[in-house]
């Protein structure tokens, strides 16, 4: 029987199609609303995987767009009293289920100030999708493994697209267009994948690095391999591993790096080498094999060697998730329900 979550997995080129075309008119008008209205920054609330969606949104349009993006901690609202509304933000709201207590206070608290809202969902009957001012649906289709895939990365196309819709010379839509096939690409990869998964079954923990727009997706990554397959993962930008964490290197330790896209990482040179001095094993995911060598293990993305920085998340996660799938599998579980979650946690 094949599998919910490979099932999932797999549908995302079609599922991120189906997003670009029916969300770009919503999406036009979205950003129409925020360059009419002087909004000079966003605010944006979400939770685990769809934080992580925020986090790439927040690089986007910070390179892009060269606005400021908050990422609130919903804690500080209702552990400290902090607002996180000023004149001149939008607020964003991004949930898969639209159904998070503490989000929606964040985005009830909006409506009554009269901020703009924005929110992202793939339920257009939730709370959340009732509370914007414009929601957008993800057009995911309805999600069944425990943990989200095609959600996330139609999370990630919709802040692409918004992107797109606020400045089309900095974000082509023909480069949108290119999505789905280059996620097709990383998604054939699998036996490489499967090798590595076999290799790391018996790991006790792994250590995940990216820099930029590959940042979240180490931070997704690490999620991933936590939910389905119980390996404790650490997720750091290379920056910040060099500032102290790189004192976890020791023999066996299993580094994976995060090189998606056509610039490469300058720091990644020295962590591999000092990774292999302290007898780590390093595995890079990578657009280019060629930025790599010695003992590190090179897993490449097909086609990706020219696809621009602020693109590859997309097949980058991809083969992220297809490696917590089979990894989940060589370690024996149940990746479709592992143990101890449910798929709508509520947070207050």
């Amino acid at each position: 029987m094949t599998s919910i979550l490979y099932t999932e997995i797999h549908s995302q080129p079609d599922r991120l199609r189906t997003c670009l075309h029916a969300n770009l008119t919503a999406l036009g008008e979205v950003a129409t609303r925020v360059k009419s209205a002087g909004i000079t920054s966003f605010t944006m609330v979400a939770r685990g995987t769809s934080r992580h969606a925020a986090m790439y949104g927040a690089y986007l349009l910070g390179v892009h767009q060269h606005m400021p993006v908050h990422l609130f901690r919903t804690g500080m609202a209702a552990c400290l009293g902090v607002q996180p509304l000023h004149p001149g933000t939008c607020l964003v709201g991004i949930s898969q289920s639209g159904s998070g207590p503490d989000l929606n206070a964040i985005l009830n608290q909006a409506v009554c100030r009269s901020v703009p809202v924005f929110a992202l969902t793939n339920n257009e009957d939730s709370e959340m999708a009732g509370l914007a001012t414009r929601h957008i649906g993800l057009q995911a289709g309805p999600e069944h493994a425990i943990a989200a895939t095609k959600s996330f990365t139609n999370q990630l196309m919709c802040l692409a697209m918004l992107d797109h819709c606020l400045d089309m010379q900095k974000a082509p839509y023909e480069d949108l267009l290119s999505i789905p096939s280059h996620v097709k690409g990383a998604l054939s990869i699998e036996g490489p994948i499967r090798t590595l998964a076999t290799r790391i079954k018996d790991a006790g923990s792994l250590i995940a690095v990216g820099r930029g727009f590959n940042h979240p997706i180490a931070r997704e990554a690490a999620l991933k391999l936590q939910e389905v397959c119980y390996l404790p993962t650490v997720a750091y930008t290379s920056a910040d591993f060099i500032h102290g964490p790189q004192a976890l290197l020791e023999p066996d330790r299993e580094l994976l790096c995060l090189d998606a896209g056509s610039g490469p990482n300058p720091q990644f040179s020295d962590i591999e080498a000092l990774a292999h001095r302290a007898g780590a094993r390093v595995t890079a995911i990578t657009s280019d094999p060629g930025r790599w060598s010695g003992p590190t293990a090179v897993i490449e993305l097909p086609g990706t060697r020219d696809v621009p920085d602020w693109l590859a998340p997309f097949p980058a996660i991809a083969a992220c998730q297809l490696l917590a799938y089979h990894l989940g599998l060589a370690r024996g579980l149940d990746v479709d329900s592992p143990r101890n979650l449910k798929k709508v946690t509520l947070t207050r």
